[in-house]
């Protein structure tokens, strides 16, 4: 594939990656795309969902004290296993104590089969605070590109990540531009007239849909178009999940 038709919106899904998870791309039409991978397919026109994160992955104990500018960490892991390059382009957090209030971005990292072992994770930039062994403060958050799911048809509680608008969408383990920003056409789950509202994830019948939001606990991620919306069918709205 070319560079070219690697940053095109409208190219097909690649089961191989070309760019950096969330390398951006904005249009000559105001729409803004990030690079995405998808854990499961995502339609055309259908809200694409963060994945979750796992619970044995945060608040983990360092197993050797970082120190200042190192542009590596090892951390205990807390019961779940993990895979080579999980976190790549995803975070180390340091969210208590010694160090607190820093993301550091994860070049990459290591297999570690052992679910309480010690995983090492190199980072792309230096740790500017020594960290302490007898704190457990330290989440792997993915990136927010990265293993992407099609909303539940009921659950509402994720977040979003952006739109897949090319023919067919982006398929179960493939790569490709999500949009986040701006015009977009979506799929919706409920009829409505309240043009200019806030939109969230659909909690109807169908996956990826969006609906009106009606509730202050519901992700908001953009407003809806200028056109009386029908059920099922995709009107547009103005994404507003990532400019």
């Amino acid at each position: 594939m070319s560079k070219l038709a690697a940053i095109l919106p409208g190219a097909q899904g690649t089961t191989a990656g070309q760019v950096s998870l969330g390398t951006r791309y904005e249009d000559a039409f105001g729409r803004v795309f990030h690079y995405a991978f998808c854990a499961t397919a995502i339609g055309r026109g259908k809200l694409g969902a963060g994945a979750a994160a796992i619970a044995n992955h945060n608040n983990l104990s360092f197993q050797t004290a970082p120190a200042v500018n190192d542009k590596s960490v090892k951390v205990t892991l807390g019961g779940t296993a993990a895979t080579a390059e999980q976190y790549k382009d995803g975070w180390l957090v340091v969210n208590d104590g010694t160090g607190e209030g820093r993301a550091y971005p994860i070049e990459g990292h290591n297999a570690q089969s052992s679910t309480s072992g010690t995983l090492e994770v190199f980072l792309k930039e230096a740790v500017d605070t020594a960290g302490a062994v007898s704190e457990a403060n330290a989440d792997l958050v993915y990136n927010r590109y990265d293993k992407l799911l099609v909303q539940s048809s009921t659950t509402q509680t994720y977040v979003p990540a952006g739109v897949p608008i090319m023919v067919g969408g982006l398929g179960t383990s493939e790569y490709g531009y999500i949009q986040t920003w701006g015009p977009c056409s979506v799929w919706a789950d409920e009829a409505n007239d309240q043009i200019g509202s806030k939109i969230t994830f659909g909690a109807g019948t169908g996956t990826g849909q969006y609906e009106v939001v009606d509730a202050v606990t519901e992700p908001m991620f953009g407003v809806t178009g200028p056109t009386t919306v029908v059920a099922t069918e995709y009107p547009l709205v103005y994404l507003e999940i990532d400019r």
